[in-house]
């Protein structure tokens, strides 16, 4: 009866919470934008605060949870019976049901009895990373792991830097704005793309040809990633993000066009929050901040658009390659996903892009300028490979009509 009546209070209160409680809740895979719908989970807090109580009405008030405390101290009969707030010890046997429980750690030590009980009876567990800026017309930022099952070698320092990682990932996303956030970047990246991408398929029809099926599946990145292709017009800022039609990309933009095309433009392009980057010989100030911000949002599982020319080449050849797009791939341990237009623009004529195969680079070498320019020809080797392809693929098509 005591639990009946406790699961009705958590859900009035959740129904109310949900009106009265405002937060922020970013995800840490843009693939994962939901909660689990059953248990047994393990929701783990990163810190304590007195005001986790609503947010926590409002995360999982609809749904059978309960509260676990590290140790007995503190625990009154009181908040165990409205709460249901029970220590550690009991968690063996709560885990058993349909339930989520839900925990706040302070430290190692609670890292570690955690840990203890976890590999005794290992349930899925979901890292929640508050940062607690509550206050006076501030919305609480929350976000949230991807479920995972503690393996042996889980030890109460990685489950630490999984946290401290999550929690910083959640500050890149409100100053990135990469999603789960309604902002003003967001309007206007998709107010472009309402007005530009049915503008390209009228007047440019695109037919897309893949290397493989894998390459197929690269249309649908999942995660951090760096969308790369060749640079022979104006127009492939704008065909770039037909490619990823469930992404919003952000494009790497250069001074010259950054600075140079108009009040208009610039003032769209700052509010896109593209990445503005200057070249390294004259504007190594620039460069490097670009570079850093570019990091930044790979950290944030942002997909981003490049061009490693840097330039345009109206003959439709590739040029040579710098190499910040490898680093930032070893750095960030981002894959490289390659396309390739085959075509130069024509008014009402079908574009064909190629789209190939997703290139690592992690663990290629260190990062130092040798292996930059190595792994640079090799990205630009692995192009002319692209276009090569195509073009058979074309060839061959035309030797069969």
């Amino acid at each position: 009866m005591a639990g009946r009546f406790r699961r009705f209070v958590l859900k009035l209160g959740g129904f109310f919470a949900r009106f009265s409680f405002s937060y922020r809740l970013t995800f840490s895979d843009p693939a994962f934008k939901h909660l689990p719908k059953r248990g047994p989970v393990l929701f783990v807090f990163s810190k304590e605060h007195k005001r986790d109580f609503p947010l926590l009405f409002s995360l999982l008030g609809f749904r059978n949870w309960r509260l676990l405390s590290p140790s007995e101290e503190g625990l009154t009969s009181k908040e165990r019976a409205f709460a249901g707030i029970s220590s550690l010890k009991a968690y063996s046997e709560m885990k058993k049901a349909p339930s989520f429980l839900v925990i706040a750690l302070h430290g190692e030590k609670d890292y570690a009895a955690l840990l203890v009980e976890l590999k005794a009876y290992p349930i899925p567990v979901c890292l929640l990373a508050n940062d607690h800026h509550y206050g006076a017309f501030k919305r609480a930022h929350v976000n949230l792991g991807m479920p995972f099952l503690p393996g042996e070698e889980e030890t109460p320092a990685s489950l630490k830097k999984r946290m401290d990682a999550l929690l910083e990932q959640g500050r890149l996303f409100r100053k990135y704005h990469v999603y789960g956030l309604c902002h003003i970047s967001d309007a206007i990246m998709d107010l472009a793309r309402l007005l530009v991408l049915p503008k390209m398929a009228l007047f440019y029809p695109t037919r897309y040809l893949y290397v493989s099926d894998e390459a197929k599946k690269n249309r649908h990145i999942k995660g951090r990633g760096i969308a790369v292709a060749n640079h022979v017009a104006f127009l492939d800022a704008q065909m770039m993000p037909r490619l990823y039609p469930q992404r919003r990309l952000r494009m790497v933009v250069g001074d010259i066009v950054y600075r140079n095309n108009g009040k208009l433009m610039h003032f769209w392009l700052k509010q896109a929050h593209v990445v503005h980057v200057g070249d390294a010989q004259s504007d190594p100030s620039l460069s490097l901040q670009g570079f850093a911000e570019a990091l930044e949002l790979l950290k944030a599982n942002a997909l981003l658009g490049i061009f490693p020319e840097g330039e345009i080449h109206w003959n439709g050849e590739l040029g040579s390659f710098h190499a910040g797009v490898v680093g930032l791939a070893l750095l960030s341990g981002a894959k490289i996903y390659p396309s390739y237009t085959l075509r130069p623009y024509r008014l009402f004529h079908r574009q064909v892009i190629l789209i190939g195969e997703a290139i690592d680079y992690r663990g290629k070498g260190d990062f130092n300028k040798e292996t930059l320019l190595v792994l640079a020809h090799d990205l630009e080797t692995s192009m002319l490979t692209l276009k090569a392809q195509g073009e058979a693929i074309l060839a061959q098509e035309k030797a069969k009509k």
